[in-house]
């Protein structure tokens, strides 16, 4: 197994480009393009898992030689092809990190921060590309707000005699009436939610509504458009981890779920993000929101790792247990943040007497 690694590893680093190449080729036709990009993804944790495995094999020359000729190689792709926004996120996300974690942690680094160094690295990197893309959506997200506004508010307005006197009308010239279904269709989306039972103060509401979910979507889109590459690195090094635990040899893992910590220093980064929130403004704020809704994510994984120890310790049936998940997915919001706040103020008071197992 160990002298398959590094070519099978390099062998989809360079196939990597091409996934993200053959899609744009108009030549490939639809549904082979469509089935390449749906395998992606999970391809590039595949890839990720194989170039963890080749550092940690000791095959850390032949690796980075390698992934030069590919960064090459994607510079004469992106002149020939013109797709850096495709092929700057394979190199960033799926070939340089797992090099860096994998060969941090065979040269003895925490697993915690080689992964902690390798997502940074992925970060600064990608960060450039995620705002622009945030910027080019906020920037056509007034109009689709306006468009929606004006969809379901102009018909709203109309009154009921207003109905009522166009369906005379149509009855006059044609001698039938409108049905349901043909009034729904040509009355726009007021019409549409009327017909569900909406009245106009429920409609501002679910425009406000939508408008609020709209602006904070975009705003921390930079950050959701990380976390995804960031979940393949940790699915590909978790991988790596149950490999090595499976063949009974050792590997600087994570170590099991309940036991996984925030580290003390985190606790700095967030006092930064609310200084940053609370005396800046514009891409100062934006800049802060991203760095305050990545650490709450961070903060609530390690706060479901300590409700998960609680739970063990106290021998909550299996039934009970689901139950309480249940409840703390259905509150959303809000259960999210109980979990990060958990996740918090165990950094700091260690309830577990588990420092040893921190993640930092």
């Amino acid at each position: 197994m160990s002298r398959t690694v590094a070519p099978v590893g390099i062998s989809l680093a360079v196939l990597s480009l091409g996934w993200v190449i053959l899609p744009r080729l108009d030549s490939i036709g639809v549904f082979p393009a469509m089935l390449l990009s749906a395998i992606g993804y999970p391809m590039e944790i595949i890839l990720g898992l194989f170039l963890i495995l080749g550092m940690a094999e000791g095959y850390r020359r032949s690796l980075w030689i390698s992934a030069a000729a590919i960064l090459i190689l994607a510079g004469f792709l992106e002149i020939a092809v013109s797709t850096s926004e495709l092929i700057l996120p394979i190199v960033a996300k799926g070939i340089l990190p797992p090099l860096l974690v994998g060969g941090l942690v065979s040269r003895g680094w925490k697993a915690g921060r080689s992964l902690a160094v390798a997502l940074a690295v992925s970060g600064i990197i990608m960060m450039p590309q995620y705002l622009e893309i945030s910027q080019i959506m906020n920037d056509n997200s007034d109009q689709m707000m306006e468009s929606f506004r004006v969809d379901t508010s102009t018909d709203a307005s109309k009154s009921d005699a207003t109905n009522l006197s166009d369906e005379v009308d149509s009855l006059a010239v044609t001698g039938t009436t409108t049905s349901a279904d043909d009034q729904t269709t040509s009355g726009g989306g007021a019409a549409w939610l009327r017909s569900l039972g909406y009245n106009s103060k429920m409609i501002e509401e679910m425009q406000d509504a939508m408008a609020w979910a709209l602006f904070w979507s975009l705003r921390l889109l930079p950050t959701m458009l990380l976390m995804s590459g960031w979940a393949q690195l940790i699915m590909a090094f978790l991988l790596v981890e149950w490999f090595y635990r499976r063949r009974d040899s050792y590997f600087p893992g994570l170590g099991p779920f309940i036991y996984w910590k925030a580290p003390d220093q985190l606790i700095y980064f967030l006092g930064v993000a609310l200084m940053m929130r609370m005396t800046m403004d514009g891409s100062g704020q934006v800049v802060a929101d991203n760095l305050l809704f990545a650490l709450s994510i961070f903060y609530c994984i390690c706060g479901l790792a300590f409700l998960e120890h609680l739970l063990r310790k106290i021998k909550l049936p299996i039934l009970f247990k689901i139950l309480f998940y249940f409840g703390l997915f259905l509150m959303q919001l809000p259960g999210m943040m109980m979990a990060a706040v958990v996740g918090l103020f165990d950094s700091y008071f260690d309830w577990r007497k588990i420092r040893a197992h921190s993640l930092g």
